[in-house]
């Protein structure tokens, strides 16, 4: 097990090591019987959830959809009674925002809403932001929650174009950050072959002063090797945030 983690340094690793990391972005999408608001369950109606994100910055939005199917897969209309979005209470704030959301019924009778807090009274929220949305199908009540954990600011924006280099047999990929708050920035990125099969994740974890920095991603040159991708390889999904230590959220 050591030589298995050895071989490759940690920021440049075999991305089937992370398969919980190779599509990030990509909405979260639940599946499971009816829930009422007393916690029973009735498992002739399937509900199926989905959120677009779970974490955000200032500017960003969620969408939420709430779809239900019966015992022989056919879609249900769904009727929202209330859809209303809270901060859970943190350290910081006394009393919670929250606001009523929205939600449009499509013609296949889901329903879905969008969340836009830095255009409500989470403006200036921090933390954890759960949406209830009670809603009735066929005559039953049914009870469905999101959460998004929301930060108010945007510690650091990328800026200028992404440069590739081969350094001591590793490829390397030089990003231009421009820091508004400085501090130690956690930043990851997937990378697939020509034929769009995901090979590595690369990583960077170091501190960042304020202002123009360079944010470094390396695929290491064993691991070149070894996975012998097909070139030419394609940078995706780069993610980055301020990691605070003593406060949540990050």
């Amino acid at each position: 097990s050591y030589q298995d983690a050895s071989r490759f340094p940690f920021t440049s690793r075999p991305i089937y090591e992370h398969p919980d990391q190779v599509r990030p972005n990509r909405p979260i999408v639940e599946r499971r019987a009816m829930r009422g608001r007393d916690g029973a369950r009735d498992a002739k109606l399937q509900v199926r959830t989905s959120q677009s994100r779970v974490f955000m910055a200032a500017g960003e939005s969620v969408v939420f959809s709430i779809a239900v199917a019966d015992a022989d897969d056919q879609p249900l209309a769904v009727e929202v009674d209330r859809a209303v979005a809270r901060g859970l209470p943190g350290e910081r704030e006394l009393v919670s925002p929250h606001v009523v959301l929205a939600m449009t019924r499509a013609k296949s009778g889901e329903v879905s809403g969008v969340l836009s807090p830095a255009a409500t009274m989470f403006a200036g929220f921090a933390g954890t932001i759960r949406t209830e949305i009670a809603y009735r199908v066929a005559g039953r009540a049914g009870v469905g929650w999101f959460d998004v954990v929301y930060s108010p600011e945007v510690p650091a924006t990328w800026s200028g174009q992404i440069r590739e280099a081969v350094l001591d047999g590793s490829l390397v990929f030089s990003m231009t950050a421009k820091v508004v708050v400085p501090g130690r920035y956690l930043v990851s990125a997937r990378v697939d072959d020509a034929r769009g099969k995901p090979v590595a994740l690369l990583t960077f974890n170091d501190l960042l002063g304020a202002g123009e920095q360079e944010v470094r991603l390396s695929m290491h040159g064993r691991l070149l090797h070894d996975l012998a991708p097909a070139f030419p390889l394609r940078l995706r999904d780069i993610d980055g945030f301020l990691l605070r230590e003593d406060t949540d959220p990050d």
